[in-house]
């Protein structure tokens, strides 16, 4: 007997799209160097040695890896999405991001980074531009198998459609028999 697994849209979101190690993990800008282990930065005068180094760095190729994902991840979402897209302004969208990486890469990459990245994706296909986006949320984990993937998803905001950020306070205020002393 074959057995599947079936995921559906959440009805909450307007769009959505998922992928697991469909492709390379998500490159950063960030990633622009990266240690190079075993090395060290010496100075040699007159027959005497100064470390002057202890960690040296060479550069990533990062431009062609961050270009070769966005492309990628592009022609995912341009399989995926209608005519309704993308949605022009004055519309305001929110968007909610789950990221799985490897285990090596989880404490290495900033997850504002990989937002940075997969966001930069989604402008003029899905969205006009991203400074439509009015909420965020980033979710950075490592997945049970140890495999990167993405998963998005996106919400309209309107007077209908009220933000799922809504009723999420960061302080809340009470009245106080106190005074506040001067």
């Amino acid at each position: 007997m074959k057995r599947y697994v079936v995921v559906e849209k959440n009805p909450i979101f307007d769009w959505c799209i998922g992928q697991l190690a469909g492709q390379d993990s998500i490159p950063t800008k960030q990633d622009k160097y990266k240690p190079l282990v075993g090395y060290r930065g010496v100075l040699k005068t007159e027959g005497r040695e100064d470390i002057v180094l202890n960690e040296l760095y060479v550069r990533n190729p990062d431009k062609e890896a961050v270009q070769r994902f966005e492309k990628n991840l592009r022609a995912f979402i341009s399989e995926n999405i209608d005519g309704s897209f993308p949605l022009k302004r004055p519309i305001n969208v929110e968007v909610v991001l789950a990221v799985s990486v490897e285990k090596k890469r989880f404490y290495e990459v900033d997850v504002d980074n990989l937002a940075k990245t997969v966001l930069d994706c989604l402008k003029g296909l899905v969205i006009e531009d991203d400074s439509q986006i009015v909420n965020l949320l980033v979710q950075k984990a490592i997945h049970p198998y140890n495999i990167p993937g993405i998963m998005i998803g996106l919400r309209k905001i309107n007077e209908n459609n009220k933000s799922i950020f809504e009723d999420i306070k960061l302080f809340h205020s009470y009245e106080s028999d106190k005074s506040i002393k001067d």
